[in-house]
């Protein structure tokens, strides 16, 4: 939902999400991605895909990740 933020400087929140994304793999800390409507919404920007590249893509439009079952079964897993 990177394409709606306003709050925020759009560049100092890609940085500080790619920088905890190197700390993840850095400390092996199990991350799941997901997306939500990205042709509404944006895709997951590239440079954080380099780093973890399997994203899920939710078919449930909303907020609650757990509420798309491959996104739930993918955190369980974890």
């Amino acid at each position: 939902m990177f394409e709606g933020i306003g709050s925020g400087d759009r560049n100092i929140i890609k940085n500080n999400v790619i920088f905890a994304a190197k700390a993840t793999t850095i400390l092996d800390v199990p991350v799941v991605l997901s997306s939500i409507n990205p042709r509404s919404n944006g895709n997951v920007f590239p440079e954080l895909t380099k780093i973890i590249p399997e994203v899920f893509d939710r078919k449930v439009p909303i907020f609650d990740a757990f509420e798309d079952h491959r996104t739930f079964n993918a955190v369980k897993k974890n």
